[in-house]
């Protein structure tokens, strides 16, 4: 698996910003494995060849990839993991035209909203299930001046959080959610 992938055609672009494949996509990153279709659609609670006919579509796309196959009394199960930990948008064309055409810039922004709407009900769920009242979590919003430099390394250093996976039942490990942005804005007050 790759550390990034940068998606250069539209094609690609539009598949990875379905919101319905990228939670497919966002599954099989959690899962921290290859899985088939069939274990994906348990994991989402969907119907098998709903979730199937979406992995097929990221496969054509080289999103994910098939690593193998195994068989299982008589059918062929199909093993598919992500290309990539993180997918870039690199498309010329794309960013040109999405400020231009609002059909692409709502489906962008609303692959947004379903990344932080996912993470925000992820952690609701969490704080709700806390029996005890201790709350390790934290959630905060504010603006924070870093020069490029700082920027970059802060970006880093949050990938790598990302990709830290207890995939091997390493002792004394627990999940925890990261929940995480960054971006430059236009500082009104400057």
């Amino acid at each position: 698996m790759k550390y990034e992938m940068k998606l250069t055609d539209m094609d690609s672009i539009k598949a990875f910003s379905d919101p319905y494949k990228l939670k497919i996509l966002n599954t099989f990153h959690r899962l921290g494995r290859p899985a088939t279709s069939k274990e994906i659609a348990d994991k989402m609670g969907e119907v098998p060849s709903k979730v199937y006919y979406h992995v097929k579509i990221l496969e054509k796309h080289d999103i994910i990839s098939l690593v193998y196959t195994k068989e299982i009394n008589g059918i062929v199960a199909k093993y598919y993991e992500p290309t990539a930990d993180s997918y870039i948008i690199d498309n010329q064309e794309y960013e040109e035209i999405m400020p231009n055409a609002p059909h692409i810039r709502n489906q962008y922004e609303r692959v947004i909203s379903n990344i932080f709407n996912d993470g925000k009900e992820q952690y609701i769920e969490a704080m709700r299930e806390k029996k005890d009242t201790k709350r390790d979590g934290i959630v905060c919003s504010d603006i924070v001046y870093l020069t490029d430099d700082e920027y970059l390394a802060f970006k880093e250093y949050i990938k790598t959080l990302s990709k830290v996976k207890d995939d091997n039942g390493n002792k004394g490990t627990k999940p925890y959610l990261l929940f995480s942005s960054i971006i430059d804005i236009k500082d009104k007050d400057r």
